[in-house]
């Protein structure tokens, strides 16, 4: 199950975010991709549930963009009551410290399980994040999308499965509640594009890959990167 699939407590301690204690928290393993320039702006990976290997590929596609990405395991980063957090923030501080990262906000991606996370965490730290995006997010743990979507402060960019039934983690109706709230932010802050043929993980290799809206997801991804990275 996914560690983070009970969150009770989760619009409360959103309130209460911090990021504190950064120097102390034992950060999680990272594998880095090296822009072709040597240096670029920061970009943090977060792994679905199936962990870091299935997105390797995205992530060096991403580095390859110019961008110093770091990858980290969603399951280290996303769990029950925020014990995560102190984890997410290490591999920000690192990420941020790397002198392969020019100065300057970072973005976060994150994919199903690691999209419950930058959704959850990122969005709300507008101080260090310039952009996000969540590739079928987790978002069975939302309980109310109004009060979830008031607190994101940081342009977000979900790409959806419309088919998603995966574990009823990411199911297309919450997504769907989450743009609707995000409209009534000004300016609006949240953006929803959905696949109505994807199902959930159509990214990687499988039978549930679809090459064309990967394709169509990787240049919405570069476009939103480019625009908040500039």
């Amino acid at each position: 199950m996914f560690g983070a699939a009970a969150l009770p407590r989760c619009l409360l301690i959103f309130a209460a975010l911090t990021w504190s204690g950064l120097a102390v928290a034992q950060t999680p393993a990272m594998q880095m991709f090296d822009p072709p320039g040597g240096k670029g702006r920061g970009v943090l990976v977060v792994s679905g549930q199936s962990g870091p290997k299935n997105y390797a590929a995205v992530a060096k596609q991403i580095a390859d963009l110019g961008f110093n990405v770091a990858l980290i395991d969603g399951n280290d980063v996303f769990k029950k009551d925020n014990a995560g957090l102190p984890a997410f923030n290490a591999a920000v501080a690192a990420l941020e410290a790397s002198p392969k990262t020019t100065p300057g906000k970072i973005a976060a991606v994150g994919f199903s399980l690691g999209g419950g996370a930058v959704l959850t965490y990122a969005t709300r730290a507008p101080d260090r994040f310039a952009t996000v995006i969540a590739y079928y997010p987790f978002t069975a743990f939302i309980q109310n999308p109004d009060t979830f979507a008031g607190q994101i402060k940081v342009p977000t960019l979900i790409l959806a499965a419309t088919k998603d039934t995966y574990k009823d983690c990411c199911k297309i109706d919450t997504a769907r509640k989450l743009a609707d709230a995000g409209k009534k932010a000004s300016p609006p802050v949240l953006e929803l594009v959905e696949y109505p043929q994807a199902d959930h993980a159509f990214i990687l290799p499988g039978p549930q890959l679809r090459a064309g809206d990967t394709a169509d997801a990787l240049k919405r991804a570069t476009a939103h990167l480019r625009a908040g990275l500039k």
